[in-house]
């Protein structure tokens, strides 16, 4: 329900964590702190599962860090 109301897509309950390159495009220290999770990548979107919809500090530090537009998923 909080998905549903902060406007984000719900995620299956076993999400396939992504590996190799994708992986690599998240800090492990910014992934930890703020507790987020790639998982695929989708029309040059990064896909990343968030537990707090309302971190906006992760927000704003994968977007200074990427080059890439992400799409946020809980």
């Amino acid at each position: 329900k909080l998905a549903k109301e902060c406007d984000l897509p719900w995620w299956p309950t076993q999400p396939t964590v992504a590996t190799g390159e994708l992986l690599k495009k998240l800090p492990l220290r910014l992934a930890l702190q703020h507790q987020l999770l790639v998982v695929g990548e989708k029309d040059e979107n990064l896909q990343v599962l968030t537990f707090d919809p309302f971190d906006l500090l992760a927000k704003q530090r994968l977007a200074q860090t990427l080059q890439q537009p992400v799409e946020w998923a809980m």
